[in-house]
């Protein structure tokens, strides 16, 4: 879905065979405790995985990366590369 996206909109192709898996899981990952966090979570793990930064965020810090999310897309930062 992700390449078809690429190339049918940024008309890019992405070489899958260079993506790295990373599996993640105990007690050092930050597990959310609603029903309602779940994408922010996603977008803070990918966040921090993209950046090599270890998940030192939980849910209590899910309003400020809701807000945070909330002004990049405002703002067309979470479409721009840095």
């Amino acid at each position: 879905y992700v390449c078809d996206e690429a190339k049918a909109k940024l008309n890019k192709t992405i070489n899958r065979k260079a993506w790295k898996l990373v599996n993640k899981s105990g007690p050092e990952v930050p597990k959310q405790n609603n029903d309602a966090d779940c994408g922010v979570f996603v977008c803070a793990y990918a966040l921090y995985l993209s950046k090599g930064w270890s998940f030192d965020f939980s849910s209590r810090n899910m309003p400020a990366f809701r807000k945070r999310l909330a002004v990049e897309i405002y703002n067309g930062a979470a479409t721009q590369s840095s």
